[in-house]
């Protein structure tokens, strides 16, 4: 996919677009598989499209603070520039504290929220690594990708995201329904997601370092630990209120 689309007067980053076809595709798989399971319920529906909407609106309002001059020069040109990471990163925040606000108010199983978005989340990205090539750093290995010269290979990184999401996708989808709406699949998934990721990331080269990881080091290692800490809080639960494995 072309890393930026015209349509008409209108350009869009191709990015953007990979992203909102994994998105519904993802939303899509979470739906057929809780309602195949029983579980569906249209509040999860509404909620995430609520958080989803948060996290556009700060993606694409934070340029106001970034690049607040030009706009002011410019008003117009708030439409064209994109959204920041760090307005992304915000509205994920938000987003995390709007959902878990519904869930208390609406009386609704946080657990089965918490596994079915990551079942989606896992389907997106396997989506999302489908639509595109991803080169990484240079290599000798006969599957090695090219760009033009032939003589140089490049390892897959979409493939290596593929073969590691789509191994924990199918994990999740072949967990029993005993173990869905505890918790479970959503700490060790995310757990295993992590671990993946951050494995891929050794094969794919960065520019951005902090504290010596990559950017994708540090999403991976947040997955992971996201993951321990759902365990972490579910179990104290359950000892908090008694309840059996």
């Amino acid at each position: 996919m072309p890393e930026v689309i015209t349509l008409g007067p209108f350009m869009i980053q191709g990015i953007l677009l990979k992203w909102a076809i994994a998105g519904v595709v993802g939303f899509q798989a979470l739906k057929v598989f809780a309602k195949r399971k029983g579980l569906w319920d249209q509040r999860i529906s509404d909620l995430i499209f609520q958080a989803l909407f948060i996290v556009i609106i700060a993606w694409k309002v934070s340029p106001i603070v970034t690049n607040f001059p030009e706009i002011m020069r410019s008003p117009v040109s708030f439409l064209i520039i994109p959204g920041t990471r760090e307005g992304l990163w915000l509205g994920f925040f938000i987003s995390a504290m709007y959902v878990m606000r519904g869930l208390r108010k609406q009386n609704m199983n946080g657990w089965l929220f918490a596994d079915l978005v990551v079942l989606g989340l896992i389907a997106s990205i396997t989506v999302f690594n489908v639509l595109g090539w991803r080169y990484g750093v240079q290599t000798s290995l006969p599957w090695g990708i090219t760009i033009t010269d032939r003589a140089y290979r490049y390892h897959p990184i979409n493939v290596y995201m593929i073969i590691a999401s789509f191994t924990v996708l199918i994990w999740t989808l072949k967990r029993p329904l005993s173990k869905i709406g505890q918790g479970i699949v959503a700490a060790d998934a995310m757990l295993l997601l992590g671990v993946g990721m951050f494995i891929v990331s050794f094969f794919q080269p960065e520019l951005f370092q902090f504290f010596g990881l990559s950017l994708t080091q540090w999403v991976a290692l947040s997955f992971a630990i996201l993951g321990v800490a759902l365990s972490g809080v579910r179990q104290r639960v359950r000892s908090a209120t008694g309840a059996d494995e």
